[in-house]
């Protein structure tokens, strides 16, 4: 099996950040997991320690999946672009952007975790 991530940035609608991100932890992300193939969620929020113009995204939510092959991945995605699955009205989708990566190698550990 390969190993892919759906990376989805995104802003809630201003004034609607804690109702964006309760809807995130508590619907869509418990929905997304209902998905064959996908394994696991996480939310990060942005921090402005690195010098970047290009994100004006200040949040982030990491879909790690597994699937056969790209083919198989594309599939996965299909899947849930057409559950319709519930948005909320606390996030601003014209601010959304998706992007899937496949795993180029093994992930690796620090010596201390293993």
């Amino acid at each position: 099996m390969a190993r892919f991530i759906l990376a989805a940035l995104s802003n809630p609608v201003n004034g609607k950040e804690n109702e964006c991100g309760d809807w995130y932890d508590q619907t869509h992300i418990p929905d997304m997991l209902e998905v064959p193939g996908v394994l696991s969620a996480q939310r990060f929020q942005l921090l402005r320690l690195a010098p970047s113009k290009t994100f004006h995204q200040r949040y982030l939510c990491l879909y790690n999946f597994e699937a056969e092959n790209e083919e198989s991945a594309k599939a996965i995605i299909e899947i849930l672009n057409k559950q319709n699955l519930p948005l909320s009205t606390a996030l601003a989708v014209e601010t959304v952007a998706l992007a899937v990566y496949k795993a180029t190698g093994p992930e690796q550990w620090n010596e201390i975790l293993k």
